[in-house]
């Protein structure tokens, strides 16, 4: 593994940390990269640290990060208080490029708009020999190629996730082997997962409840599908939640730029719309092999098809919509309450003390919706002290209020 270390000047903290992503940019690309921003919190003589870390035993390599201001500084042409660690640093150069005759590791790195006349002028410096042209390479790919993070996103599974098993088991049919087109009419067997001509095409199911009913519990069958198909899509899980039916709903803007900068947490996002979502674009595409990512993409909670369209991953990925609506992406999954012995059963597990009498009248109040019976299995398995005949006369008075206390 290369070392190099970084010398530049504290021109912003903009620079900085443009400088810092380089860094960590390169140690992702397999290249060991030093620089006094991994040292902060360390009590440091700061000239000895750096002659000791710019030594050729410990440093393959010094990039200077060329500036207007980093040229100034090193050439002395600034106030003797102003820039003195880059001047130091500087004078550890020239002391080697001297005693080298030559120029054998310090490579000039131009970032942002800065141009050749910000190379500190000295001809060693300036010069490139022939056998740094493989790390010049690896460089420019750090600095000019997007970077992605790594980025599994599901959250846990939800705990006694009961019932449901057919429509778990028809989502990793339609989304592991084979796959839903994007387009309302079921596809048989052979075709799933093929487009016209035989194309790979994206895999999209959504999963609807009827009449827009709330608390069925589409969410937890998502994410139950989502680390089902862990293995059949390793390389990415994007759980996007919308909001939509909630106090503070987000935009497809605002929840594509959460992803970008869990991806990259020191980038910079352009103003530029059409750019940010280009980049969102090229998530899902390995630049260095020139294939897409096997990734798993859930929308939870779509308000529309327009956020559904802006947020779908390209062909070859799979798509997992929830929505309280019927929408065009996908073939639809329709989720009703659950029957009755699985209602009970849920009950059950958070609540063990309830008999079947109980929580079938518990199971009657909570519409056998799962959220509910979750919310209200909960409030009984936290609450022991509670006398279950109590809790199902205070829902009977005043089913809404109580659930609202309850804790989720």
């Amino acid at each position: 593994m290369p070392r190099v270390f970084i010398s530049y000047s504290h021109d912003s903290p903009a620079h900085c940390d443009r400088v810092l992503v380089l860094a960590q940019q390169l140690r992702r690309n397999g290249i060991d990269a030093d620089l006094d921003q991994f040292h902060t919190t360390e009590l440091l003589h700061w000239p000895r640290w750096c002659e000791e870390r710019m030594r050729p035993e410990n440093a393959d390599f010094v990039l200077c990060v060329c500036t207007a201001e980093y040229a100034r500084r090193v050439e002395g042409r600034t106030d003797a208080d102003v820039g003195k660690g880059v001047f130091w640093e500087a004078t550890l150069i020239y002391n080697e490029l001297y005693d080298a005759k030559g120029n054998p590791r310090c490579l000039p790195v131009l970032l942002d708009g800065a141009v050749d006349a910000d190379i500190p002028n000295t001809r060693a410096i300036r010069d490139t020999q022939a056998e740094q042209g493989a790390l010049l390479k690896r460089i420019a790919q750090s600095v000019l190629t997007y970077r992605r993070g790594t980025l599994h996103q599901l959250k846990p599974p939800p705990p006694h996730f009961t019932g449901r098993g057919e429509a778990l088991a028809e989502l990793c049919e339609a989304l592991g082997g084979g796959g839903y087109q994007a387009t309302q009419k079921p596809l048989s067997h052979r075709e799933r997962g093929r487009g016209e001509g035989g194309q790979k095409c994206m895999k999209a199911v959504v999963i609807t409840a009827v009449n827009g009913m709330g608390g069925v519990g589409k969410t937890a069958l998502a994410l139950m599908a989502g680390h089902a198909l862990r293995e059949d899509y390793p390389d990415m899980q994007l759980l996007l939640e919308l909001l939509s039916h909630s106090p503070n709903p987000v935009s497809a803007g605002q929840v594509r730029d959460s992803v970008l900068l869990a991806a990259n947490p020191l980038q910079w996002l352009p103003d530029d719309e059409v750019a940010c979502w280009r980049l969102y674009a090229n998530l899902f595409h390995n630049t260095e092999k020139g294939q897409p990512l096997r990734a798993l993409v859930i929308i939870d909670d779509a308000a529309d098809d327009n956020q559904v369209e802006r947020l779908s991953p390209p062909p070859g990925c799979a798509l997992l919509v929830t929505s309280r609506r019927q929408l065009r992406t996908g073939q639809p999954l329709h989720l009703d309450s659950l029957p009755r012995a699985d209602a009970m059963a849920l009950l059950h597990a958070y609540a063990p003390r309830l008999d079947d009498t109980q929580a079938d009248s518990l199971a009657t109040q909570c519409g056998d919706l799962p959220v509910a019976l979750k919310t209200a299995g909960g409030y009984l398995k936290a609450y022991r002290s509670k006398q279950v005949a109590e809790y199902l006369a205070e829902l009977e008075r005043n089913r809404l209020r109580q659930f609202g206390e309850c804790p989720s």
